[in-house]
């Protein structure tokens, strides 16, 4: 069930790499999945269902906008 979204770690890196701070992004997994990029959002989630389904990794490069709209590639 891919309904439910949570980061159990955000290495102290993370806030600077995504602009939002690691136990922000703990606490609303959203702030992260609002990243990514519109065009791609849909590729992208299904990409993660079918990574989940299969028990397989997720290696895929997403593009994103951090808060202060800056483009990320991650």
């Amino acid at each position: 069930d891919m309904t439910e979204r949570r980061h159990t770690y955000m290495s102290a890196n993370s806030g600077r790499v995504t602009g939002i701070a690691p136990e922000d992004a703990q606490a609303d997994a959203a702030a992260l999945v609002n990243l990514i990029d519109p065009d791609q959002f849909d590729a992208v989630l299904a990409a993660e269902r079918a990574a989940a389904e299969a028990l397989e990794t997720l290696d895929l490069e997403v593009k994103g906008r951090r808060p202060d709209g800056s483009v990320i590639y991650s």
